[in-house]
């Protein structure tokens, strides 16, 4: 049996997930697959609900730490555009779901920790934030998760492109970035 419980349960449901509608995935069908009892599920989670939240906030703090351990924004850009495209069925599967608005802001309060996190780095901020950071943290955070969503949906989409775009974006709209 795996070390990390939790995570094995998560990354069991993640493959469910890419087989099937989440909403069509049981407690039952998970813990046959990952072997378990239904005891050991419910120590780790209240519900699947529960699941998809907490591979959502483990991946974005994956994300946000490896964005903030990049050396330019345009590292950070890619990374961010990359995990896009990495997650885009599980993501549009999720949109798809009962939790869709908490999925939402999960992902948001993500973007926001992070370009909160790069503000204080650059020495921009300390403790506290003025109403034009704030705004425009808030303003990225939003914009740049309907951004990576819609191109992420597309067939034709150019990697290169978007992350050059998603650069720019922060570096004009974000005080203090450039």
């Amino acid at each position: 049996m795996p070390m990390d419980m939790k995570q094995y349960i998560a990354q069991t449901f993640g493959q469910m997930v890419q087989e099937k509608p989440i909403d069509r995935i049981t407690v039952k069908e998970l813990v046959g697959r990952c072997e378990i009892s239904r005891q050991t599920f419910y120590y780790h989670f209240h519900d699947l609900g529960e699941v998809m939240e907490w591979i959502t906030r483990e991946n974005a703090s994956r994300v946000v730490r490896r964005c903030l351990d990049s050396k330019r924004p345009a590292e950070a850009a890619r990374i961010l555009v990359n995990c896009a495209v990495e997650n885009q069925e599980l993501v549009r599967r999720l949109s798809n779901t009962k939790k869709k608005a908490e999925l939402q802001d999960m992902l948001m309060a993500g973007s926001r920790a992070y370009l909160l996190e790069l503000y204080r780095r650059r020495g921009v901020v300390d403790t506290t934030i003025s109403p034009e950071i704030e705004f425009s943290v808030e303003f990225c955070a939003n914009g740049l998760a309907g951004v990576l969503k819609t191109y992420c949906e597309r067939d034709d989409l150019n990697v290169k492109w978007l992350t050059e775009r998603v650069c720019r974006l922060f570096e004009e709209t974000l005080p203090g970035m450039k």
